[in-house]
């Protein structure tokens, strides 16, 4: 059958609003946009076990099988008077040996929104040392990291907490407090307690918080602070990892004794 060019363009028209209208009768019910693929590796310890490093080497290959390319930001162990060239050079070694092609050491202090906006997405994976909990977060927040990370890992890029950075990626940080490890700064420069932020975590695991380095002896402080939240708390031991891949929740578990 002929179709003039005229006829072709309003049929096409009214197709699109009935679809339009049948859309909106529905209120999208029958739409779903795709999953954010979250990839985040959470531990109290870093890359401590075969299995972690595994999970690790599995991660940053579903982000870029050729030539990942991982940055490494040590400051909350700077915190803590470790060395930087120490850290950076360690670091280097052991992920190089994990599959990246690339690791690059950057401190995050004293960076502004726009340079870690040109800086961050060149890379596949970004690992964050353990340290101070309060000193990173206040970092976080002052450079914009804070603002720029959900996006990237929205679009895939890995986050891997070790101690400090694992509790960074929860909705609180509060949880620091509850061994009284980290000196949380009070009067100086980074004390967030006189800041809007104060103890927000990142919020990148939206509906838990994390406590690492759980042994037994933690057993009763966890069970009566966890009361004063609203939402629930992943203890991780030593040995433990905490690893998020897609619509995938899982704990890797590699078995130590008791520190009691």
């Amino acid at each position: 059958m002929a179709c003039y060019p005229k006829i072709c363009l309003q049929t096409l028209l009214v197709l699109a609003w009935f679809g339009l209208s049948a859309a909106v009768r529905y209120n999208f019910k029958n739409y779903t946009l795709p999953p954010r693929h979250h990839r985040l590796l959470l531990t109290s310890n870093g890359l401590s076990s075969v299995p972690i490093q595994q999970a690790f080497t599995k991660l940053l290959k579903s982000k870029n099988s050729y030539k990942p390319k991982v940055l490494y930001i040590p400051d909350a162990a700077l915190a803590e008077g470790q060395s930087e060239d120490s850290l950076c050079s360690k670091k280097q070694r052991e992920l190089s040996g994990l599959g990246a092609s690339t690791v690059d050491c950057m401190q995050i202090k004293g960076k502004l929104k726009h340079q870690l906006q040109e800086t961050l997405p060149r890379y596949d994976a970004l690992y964050l040392e353990y340290g101070n909990t309060f000193y990173l977060r206040y970092h976080m927040h002052q450079s914009g990291f804070d603002e720029l990370i959900a996006p990237l890992v929205d679009s895939g890029v890995v986050y891997i907490g070790s101690s400090a950075s694992t509790i960074c990626a929860g909705i609180t940080i509060s949880i620091a407090f509850w061994k009284g490890w980290d000196n949380p700064g009070v009067g100086a420069e980074w004390d967030l307690s006189v800041t809007e932020e104060k103890f927000t975590g990142l919020g990148l695991v939206p509906d838990l918080s994390f406590f690492p380095h759980f042994s037994p002896k933690w057993k009763t402080i966890v069970d009566a602070k966890v009361k004063e939240l609203d939402h629930p708390v992943i203890v991780l031991s030593d040995a433990e990892a905490y690893v998020i891949n897609g619509n995938e929740r899982k704990r890797i578990e590699v078995p130590v004794e008791d520190d009691l």
